[in-house]
């Protein structure tokens, strides 16, 4: 093997990690889930047109917050919006 097959097996080891951290956020918390997921989110939220048949979708596939209760759509669109933020205010540093 060479330095460069080795760089590009780490590579794919970490985009397989990346993306069982995003797989398995769903069962560690809203706001992770969100986090780690955001471009995805977006592009659910185009699809199925409303935070509500958002918020329906992801509490199907076990999104809950840690008391058991579903999100609700005004609280993914708030989280969103809150998530976006930070991301705005970390790319500014």
């Amino acid at each position: 093997m060479t330095p460069s097959d080795l760089f590009d097996r780490l590579k794919q080891q970490a985009a397989h990690a990346a993306e069982l951290e995003r797989e398995a956020s769903i069962r560690q918390g809203v706001r992770k889930f969100l986090r780690l997921n955001l471009d995805r989110i977006l592009d659910l939220k185009r699809v199925v047109g409303t935070w509500r048949a958002l918020a329906d979708l992801l509490a199907n596939e076990g999104l809950k917050w840690g008391s058991g209760a579903s999100v609700t759509g005004d609280q993914l669109r708030a989280l969103v919006a809150e998530i976006k933020a930070a991301q705005r205010r970390a790319a500014k540093r």
